[in-house]
């Protein structure tokens, strides 16, 4: 059984599936033959995975765990009504007997087949019961995190609300030994770490590009952490850059280790909330500057990053910072740059509408994105352009199952399903934008790389735009590029909108013609200028991690000088109380008014509060030299302030 266990541990599938059917040929064994079944599942070999799981539930059709086997296999077939049943039906069949880490994989598998179907209620209250049934940290993180993403979809909670779920993920890390970054070794260059998952053929690498492939090499230095599968455009990353290591073999604190021991200054995260996300590994606090974006639309909550990179579109100076744990980067245009993929088609430039003769409308999001609120929107759009379709493509129409669930609820919402054509997805997906003639955005997640492959491809896309970060994700895109015509600030103008373009056949050719042309002299593609606004950030708040380290070393240094001044101060009142007036306690005074204009020439930059309460010190340290010089012990001091001056520069008052 060892041996199976580090096969498993090792990744080496096809080697496990060999061993375990070589055992279970000489003797049957109920823990060898789930691995078998598992082994297949991890390859992909659907068929064999269910022949095996099958020949188990006939000898063990009691057993919980092959009964979550089979329904992952049928989640994997895309046959998601049959997930459901088998899951709920272990739900109430075993009820309060289901193992922890069973019931924790259960209320998985069930949140992540709801939210498929695009029904992110009920998928965020599984998500969240899968947390509160987690018996460890790790498994907590990574399903609060699920929760955390799954509710960027709905439209029934405040942005106070999702706010408040957030700032809660913390707690998570609150016995967490977090990583000592103090006396670090200063670098040559600032020393640049980005971290992601998704360093391969993902939508992240088309926001991020830029940061890898046009960096300031003489001010920068880039290292990249992957935490995921790799492929050609993986390889092609790996040559762009000053170093490059593979992390997903590592636990968290392994992987934060190896990023502390590199001196990273600033750590990039591009994966926030989203699948085998690197927060965890940020929570340890790997390096002194942290950022958080590109990858996920929303705040981490976690008190580890520092700061949010956004654009003054998706969060206007002044707005939203009361929904981020983190401090916001405002870059002046976009907050990310986007990279078209090299294989992309060339535009139809014949407007779809004039070949056909009706409006094709089109969303190609992640159905998961599209609630029952946005489903009337389009509806109604659909009633009132005569002849009208819409084209949806997304995964969950891949099977046969995913699209009657959809087609049910189209109908219960009151569509004609003569309007609407289910796609599945397709890897070249790119072209079929030629048959759009407007493209739709979901609300309150919109879209992000649909969006700008569809405007890239000459469609227009019309997009309903929020007060959260991630629900004016359109609006900045489309702000950019000066189509202000494409932005809705309500229902109603996203339906009024819509159908106004729909019927400017001129407009839409004029779209169709220039759009890819005003995507690439826009601030959307235009990597220097990108960088030159992500660098100039870097090299600010690198400055002022550098200014506080410094004032942490003057504060250190000046610590025992102002405790020597409280102690002259209790010697110079006892003094003067006394009747002592004596050339000794003079000197004392006059040698603690130097000690003061001393720091006040190092505190020089410091704020105004600081310095005024120094220099009212040295007021009261005149007052008495003039007591000792007129023989006077009518003098009155704070016998606090020397300790409240010490607060003060710790910042702990």
């Amino acid at each position: 059984m060892e041996d199976i266990i580090q096969l498993l541990n090792k990744r080496a599938y096809n080697e496990l599936i060999e061993v375990a059917k070589l055992k279970l040929s000489l003797k049957y064994n109920k823990d060898i033959a789930v691995y078998l079944v598992c082994g297949y599942i991890e390859i992909g070999d659907l068929n064999n995975a269910e022949k095996e799981v099958n020949i188990l539930l006939k000898k063990e059709p009691k057993d919980v765990w092959i009964k979550f086997l089979k329904a992952r296999i049928f989640y994997m077939k895309k046959e998601f009504q049959e997930t459901i049943n088998i899951l709920l039906k272990c739900l109430s069949m075993f009820k309060n007997k289901i193992p922890i880490k069973i019931k924790v994989s259960i209320y998985n598998l069930l949140a992540a087949t709801y939210k498929v179907l695009g029904d992110s209620n009920t998928s965020s209250k599984y998500y969240l019961m899968a947390y509160k049934s987690a018996d460890n940290d790790k498994e907590r993180a990574i399903e609060y995190s699920n929760y955390l993403f799954c509710i960027n979809y709905l439209d029934n909670m405040n942005d106070k609300e999702v706010f408040e779920a957030h700032y809660r993920y913390d707690s998570i890390y609150k016995n967490l030994n977090i990583l000592n970054n103090t006396g670090r070794k200063k670098n040559s260059k600032i020393k640049i770490g980005y971290i992601s998952p998704d360093f391969r053929k993902h939508v992240v690498v088309f926001f991020s590009f830029k940061f890898l492939a046009d960096y300031d090499k003489n001010k920068f230095e880039v290292i990249c952490y992957a935490r995921g599968n790799e492929d050609d455009i993986s390889i092609q990353l790996k040559n762009m850059v000053n170093g490059w290591k593979n992390i997903s073999c590592c636990s968290d604190d392994e992987a934060a280790l190896i990023i502390k021991e590199d001196n990273i200054d600033i750590l990039f995260d591009l994966s926030g909330h989203t699948a085998n996300s690197c927060l965890p590994i940020l929570a340890r606090k790997p390096a002194p500057i942290q950022i958080s974006g590109i990858g996920y639309f929303n705040t981490t909550g976690l008190k580890a990053v520092d700061y949010f990179l956004t654009d003054i579109n998706c969060d206007p100076i002044g707005e939203n910072d009361n929904l981020f744990t983190e401090k916001l980067l405002r870059l002046p245009h976009s907050h990310f740059c986007y990279t078209a993929s090299d294989k992309m088609p060339d535009v139809c430039e014949i407007v779809p509408s004039y070949r056909n003769g009706y409006i094709t409308f089109g969303s190609f999001n992640n159905f998961t994105k599209v609630n029952d609120e946005m489903l009337k929107i389009w509806r109604e759009i659909l009633q009132k352009v005569d002849n009208s379709k819409l084209i949806l493509k997304s995964n969950v129409f891949d099977s046969f199952y995913g699209r009657e669930i959809i087609n049910t609820r189209l109908k219960k919402l009151g569509f004609n399903l003569s309007q609407i054509e289910l796609r599945g997805f397709t890897s070249d997906y790119l072209g079929e934008y030629n048959e759009i003639d407007v493209a739709l955005d979901t609300y309150p997640y919109p879209g992000g790389g649909t969006t700008c492959d569809a405007l890239y491809m000459g469609v227009p896309v019309v997009s309903l735009i929020g007060q959260r970060h991630g629900s004016r994700f359109g609006y900045s895109i489309l702000k950019n590029l000066g189509m202000e015509e494409c932005i809705a600030n309500s229902s109603e103008e996203y339906i009024k909108k819509t159908i106004m373009l729909a019927s400017d056949k001129k407009k839409l050719l004029n779209l169709r013609k220039n759009l890819r042309k005003n995507m690439e002299e826009s601030p959307l593609m235009n990597g220097k200028l990108y960088m030159e606004c992500v660098e100039k950030e870097y090299l600010k708040i690198y400055q002022e991690y550098i200014n506080k380290e410094n004032r942490k070393n003057i504060i250190s240094e000046l610590a025992p000088l102002v405790e020597t001044f409280h102690q002259g101060n209790e010697y110079i009142l006892n003094s003067l109380e006394k009747g002592d007036f004596s050339k000794g306690v003079e000197q004392v005074i006059n040698d603690t008014i130097v000690g003061l204009d001393y720091i006040l020439d190092i505190l020089a930059n410091e704020s105004h509060d600081i310095i005024d309460f120094i220099i009212y010190i040295r007021k009261n340290y005149l007052k008495f030299k003039e007591c000792i010089e007129n023989s006077s012990n009518n003098c009155e001091f704070n016998h606090g302030d020397f300790l409240n001056l010490l607060k003060i520069l710790k910042n702990e008052g």
